[in-house]
């Protein structure tokens, strides 16, 4: 029997910041829909804070750390996957799938011997396949939506199962990418993590929010279309499909920290029939993390699961089977911009996070800088940080006052940082080796 197809949705920068996540001013309904007819998972996160390493371990199973992606893949960072990685299209080539790719990735600084066997692009006035793999970096959604269709009408019926991969910019900044104006429909909503002490403060937060609604309901627009093509070919119950962003909103103490703001992200799953959505519309507050992705997706289609997967399989959780939850997520910070390496422990109660060299409380990437928020309330970020910082997630869920020196809690510190420390090592970290050198680096003293 013909396996099911698989459509994997990665947009940027999005955070949990959508109507079904309780963001309320925020204009999704596609997604939402989504969501009441498939499943959401309350509490997923990245592995890493940044576009390339959590998009890295989302197509491989596997922590930065461990598939060489530490930092951004594009212009001179060149960050790589190591040699030896699998990509998951090349497992699902392997086993019988065409693979695509339209619009936005960002996993590799080339998509050539990643797995994907061809993409859409547009030649004059028609879309066409091809295998070349061109760059398809900031297409705008709709576009990407409209090659994602394409590509669907070619491989609806065909012998063989299609994995799509969807890839969309926005809502990254600048927010009005491809002339995308801002949206108070239903008012703005703004975390409290965000300064909105001063009418300045407000009104640059109220500015930034709005624009980024507008990104959000583009891209939940083309979604939407995406989706409907589906129905429209009678693929949604032969289809599995994952909606899902790199990282937390890029925004000050968000994006490039490894607070939840930097590292929530959404997971919704729909479509592919009872065996994918048992029970349509419920909603898991388990610890999830995009690592699981892989071997969810992969036991799904009831194909071996490679031995160095560091993920867990969700599918027992989608299919009604038993599940043990896991007791904690792990995610890393190496490269962005710069050098900032960090790593962290998750559990459902408390956070523990190393800093492992010195820096201002929390990284912020140019893009960011540029913004309202940034400039108006910039003193805000430029202390220091602490080497070592423990938060109460219960009582104190913005992480704003940190435990870590605090006596009374000296004993959980002990235990999560250990538990921290024998992750790093189980999974073979390079930062226990000392500083991690990056690509950029290499290159020069090549040249020396």
């Amino acid at each position: 029997m013909k396996k099911k197809n698989v459509l994997l949705v990665v947009c940027h920068d999005l955070g949990r910041h959508l109507n079904c996540y309780g963001a309320k001013s925020v204009h999704s309904p596609n997604l939402d829909r989504m969501a009441a007819e498939g499943v959401l998972f309350e509490n997923n996160f990245c592995t890493s804070p940044g576009c390339s390493p959590s998009r890295a371990s989302i197509m491989t199973g596997r922590f930065p750390h461990s598939n060489g992606v530490f930092g951004l893949a594009h212009r001179d960072f060149l960050w790589r996957f190591s040699d030896g990685e699998k990509h998951i299209t090349r497992i699902l080539s392997e086993n019988g799938y065409q693979t695509g790719v339209v619009g936005h990735w960002h996993e590799n600084n080339t998509l050539e011997g990643l797995g994907y066997q061809e993409a859409v692009v547009r030649k004059g006035d028609l879309l066409v396949l091809t295998d070349e793999m061109p760059d398809m970096s900031n297409l705008y959604a709709l576009d990407v939506a409209e090659q994602a269709g394409f590509y669907l009408e070619q491989k609806a019926h065909g012998e063989k199962p299609f994995f799509l991969y969807a890839g969309f910019f926005e809502p990254h900044r600048p927010y009005d990418f491809g002339g995308v104006g801002p949206d108070r429909e239903h008012g703005v909503d703004i975390p409290a993590y965000i300064p909105q002490e001063t009418e300045e403060e407000k009104a640059a937060a109220d500015e930034e929010f709005a624009a980024l609604q507008g990104g959000i309901r583009v891209m939940d627009e083309a979604v939407g279309r995406i989706m409907k093509k589906l129905e429209e070919l009678g693929l949604k119950e032969e289809t599995l499909v994952l909606f899902t962003c790199d990282h937390g909103l890029a925004m000050p103490r968000a994006k490039c920290t490894l607070y939840d703001p930097g590292i929530e992200t959404p997971l919704i799953l729909c479509g592919g029939g009872e065996s994918w959505v048992a029970q349509p519309g419920t909603r898991h507050d388990c610890l999830v993390s995009n690592v699981d992705y892989v071997p969810t997706i992969l036991e799904a289609l009831n194909i071996p699961v490679p031995e160095n997967i560091q993920g867990r399989s969700l599918y027992p959780l989608m299919s009604g089977g038993v599940y043990q939850e896991a007791d904690e997520i792990f995610a890393e910070k190496t490269y962005h911009r710069n050098y900032d390496p960090i790593r962290c422990i998750r559990t459902k109660t408390h956070k523990y996070i190393i800093n492992f060299e010195l820096n201002t409380l929390y990284d912020t990437p140019s893009d960011i800088m540029q913004g309202a928020i940034f400039r108006t309330s910039v003193g805000k970020y430029m202390d220091l940080r602490s080497r070592y910082e423990l938060y109460d997630l219960q009582n104190d869920p913005w992480e704003q006052n940190n435990l870590a020196e605090e006596p009374e809690h000296a004993a959980l510190r002990a235990e999560l940082h250990g538990r921290l420390v024998t992750w790093m090592k189980e999974t073979g970290d390079a930062l226990l080796n000392g500083p991690v050198r990056s690509i950029y680096y290499e290159k020069v003293m090549e040249v020396l």
